[in-house]
C-alpha cells in the first residue's frame, strides 16, 4: 500500500485501486489530522476516515463517532438533539 500526502487529491500519475491511499495530513489546533484515511473492513469494502490524534507518540484514548453521512459535518450541527443532551449531561466537555 502506498500513501500519497497531497492536499489537492490524486495526481494524474496516481491510479485508483486498493493499493493506493491518498491522504492529506496537517497539524492544526494542537492535533495531527490525517484526512480521508482508507480503512478496509472484513468484506473488502473501503471506508474513509479522518483521524485526529495528539502530536507525538504514546498511549492515548480513542474517541470514535461514525455514521453513514457527513464525515466532515460537526456533530453539534448534524446531531443537534444528541449534542444538546450530551452538553446538558456533561457541560464540562462543551
Amino acid at each position: 500500500m502506498r500513501t500519497v500526502d497531497d492536499p489537492t487529491g490524486p495526481s494524474a500519475d496516481d491510479h485508483e485501486g486498493a493499493d493506493t491511499v491518498t491522504t492529506h495530513s496537517e497539524i492544526r489546533d494542537g492535533m495531527q489530522i490525517d484526512w480521508d484515511v482508507d480503512i478496509e473492513v472484513d468484506d473488502g469494502l473501503v471506508l474513509k476516515a479522518d483521524v485526529y490524534r495528539p502530536i507525538g507518540d504514546g498511549p492515548h484514548p480513542v474517541l470514535l463517532t461514525y455514521g453513514p453521512y457527513g464525515k466532515g459535518l460537526p456533530f453539534q450541527d448534524g446531531y443537534s438533539g444528541a449534542w444538546e443532551k450530551m452538553a446538558a449531561d456533561h457541560p464540562d466537555v462543551t
